[in-house]
């Protein structure tokens, strides 16, 4: 990533109140998530007495997108693949939104799971509806889910509309409350 972009999203996140969240436990420190390394998070975390899986605080680099890209057959948006170079998965602001960068040992499981978790809105969805709700259930069926916010929120890349001129997808937020079970464009 060259380092104009790394310093748009330093800039980006160090506006905002970040916090790093464990078990639902929102921990505070006295820098920005922004300015720590892989190291300082490990060692903060140990601090703290939590233990992550291998690879759960690290970013990505150019050798684990093209490893991703290659074993899902997906591009990446440019802007989620700096992102991943610079913060990996982790939680931010007040409403606690989750940003996930996959692990690159536990890829299957987390495209399994995350698989489990989108059938499961479609399945909600028809169920709530009582028909075929297929633009919905197209839209699930054709997603990466990338992140999530306040429960119940979830976030995806609809893979159906890349583009090449400016690297990236339409993103949904598939919210799922009183309401019922519905897509929302960004």
């Amino acid at each position: 990533m060259n380092q104009k972009n790394l310093k748009k999203w330093q800039n980006l996140f160090i506006e905002l109140d970040i916090s790093l969240e464990a078990f639902g436990v929102p921990l505070k420190y006295s820098k920005f998530l922004s300015s720590l390394n892989e190291e300082e998070l490990t060692q903060l975390a140990d601090q703290e007495g939590f233990s992550f899986p291998q690879e759960c605080l690290s970013t990505w680099n150019e050798e684990k997108l093209n490893l991703f890209e290659s074993k899902t057959q997906l591009i990446l948006p440019q802007g989620y693949q700096e992102y991943c170079q610079v913060f990996g998965s982790g939680r931010f602001g007040a409403g606690g939104f989750l940003i996930e960068c996959p692990s690159i040992q536990y890829l299957e499981e987390d495209l399994d799971s995350n698989r489990c978790i989108l059938e499961a809105q479609a399945m909600e969805c028809t169920r709530e509806l009582g028909r075929d709700e297929s633009k919905f259930k197209q839209l699930l069926e054709n997603a990466y889910l990338f992140g999530s916010g306040p429960e119940p929120l979830l976030f995806v890349f609809d893979l159906r509309t890349y583009s090449k001129q400016d690297r990236s997808y339409d993103i949904y937020g598939v919210l799922n409350d009183e309401c019922g079970t519905r897509a929302i464009s960004f």
